[in-house]
């Protein structure tokens, strides 16, 4: 599993994570987007003695720092629309713009349906920056985006309402439900594009992952820093599940009763949680309180599958609540080969550990050879069963 972790002890801005994105190893001309007087450039510079990618939007006509005018939100909509990405990147890119937008809605009580003119996403810039972000995580594609804590910073900020706290309440609204500190330092680290960055592409908040670090980067943020480097650390990881002890991850097991369901209408859940990751789904025939007979829905799953299956089960069931816990397993390791039979090709699977073996054809391959020699299955099977002792 592929983690872009972003490590955002100095904060987080949009810029800075196009920044730290480029130096993982996005192409520059991968961000090749055409805004109307708008170039994108990169430099490597040193932030404290860290070597960091300088992400900024200038002004073609003034070579200065883009427009910083503010639009309504019809015409940023419109800017994200008729920009030339990729469909997957545009969707990115009108969630972190919705999501700012939204903020700024209720900061400023402005009802859905009225025209919102934009304070925190509306100059050119922040536009270019959603969109450089959007393209950047599509060229990436990772697996999970975890983020640290966020560094908000601390102080005041000057704005276009006049001198606000930090963090600004776009982005303070932005933030909510998302772990926060402060570690004192007098500056604004964290920009409401960068908290709308993370509020929309995170799966997870929490500190490094276990896995292999198979690359960094460092985005730069325009400002120096009295007490230590401004800049975004992300890191490509090669996730490592956490196992037993004896190489095995752990699973859940997911379990509920249902009394007032039938096994006609209980059995179309099956390929539904298989089709949705489940290692295993079976059904026990049980006596309940009140001695209604009943039925107990067991489902083994992964742990990035437990949530989802859960709600699969709350959805297509009419129990009120799951029960879950992890359970360890001790499994042979196991291969895939090819056997030529009497009758044909089957695919074998073979087991071992500690100098236990085992071998057992695949069911499906002997339904085909059954089907085609015109013999029960239960006689190609302990035929070619017989037959693989001797692999």
């Amino acid at each position: 599993m592929k983690i872009l972790y972003f490590d955002c002890s100095s904060g987080i801005s949009g810029d800075m994570a196009v920044g730290a994105m480029i130096d993982l190893g996005v192409p520059f001309d991968v961000l090749n987007i055409k805004l109307d007087n708008i170039e994108l450039k990169q430099n490597r510079i040193s932030k404290k003695g860290i070597s960091a990618v300088k992400f900024d939007v200038f002004d073609k006509s003034t070579h200065q720092h883009a427009d910083h005018s503010h639009h309504h939100i019809e015409s940023v909509e419109k800017i994200i629309l008729q920009t030339d990405i990729p469909d997957s990147a545009k969707k990115i890119a009108f969630d972190i713009f919705s999501a700012i937008a939204d903020a700024e809605r209720i900061v400023h009580g402005t009802p859905k349906g009225k025209s919102l003119h934009l304070h925190e996403v509306g100059a050119l810039d922040s536009v270019a920056d959603i969109i450089c972000l959007a393209l950047c995580v599509d060229y990436l594609n990772p697996d999970k985006i975890i983020f640290s804590q966020i560094n908000t910073g601390e102080g005041t900020i000057k704005c276009a309402h006049g001198i606000l706290p930090v963090p600004a309440p776009a982005t303070l609204e932005l933030l909510k439900n998302i772990p926060v500190y402060s570690d004192g330092t007098k500056f604004e680290l964290t920009t409401p594009t960068g908290a709308a960055f993370a509020k929309v592409t995170a799966d997870d908040f929490s500190g490094l992952p276990l896995g292999k670090i198979v690359e960094t980067g460092y985005g730069a943020g325009s400002r120096e820093l009295d007490n230590r480097p401004n800049v975004l650390r992300a890191l490509l990881i090669d996730a490592l599940q956490k196992d037993t002890g004896d190489g095995v991850p752990p699973i859940f097991q997911i379990e509920t009763q249902v009394d007032d369901m039938t096994a006609e209408t209980l059995s179309p859940i099956f390929d539904v949680l298989l089709e949705r990751g489940a290692l295993d789904v079976y059904i026990t025939q049980i006596l309940m309180k009140k001695q209604r007979p009943g039925f107990l829905l067991t489902v083994l799953a992964k742990q990035e599958d437990k949530i989802d299956l859960e709600k699969i089960i709350l959805n297509e069931t009419t129990t009120f609540g799951v029960r879950s816990w992890k359970i360890n397993r001790t499994c042979l390791d196991r291969k895939m080969e090819k056997f030529n039979s009497s009758l044909g090709e089957v695919k074998i699977k073979i087991g071992t550990i500690d100098g236990i073996s085992k071998k057992m054809p695949e069911f499906d391959d002997c339904l085909k050879l059954a089907k085609k020699h015109k013999i029960p299955v239960w006689k190609v099977y302990n035929k070619i069963i017989g037959e693989i002792e001797y692999m």
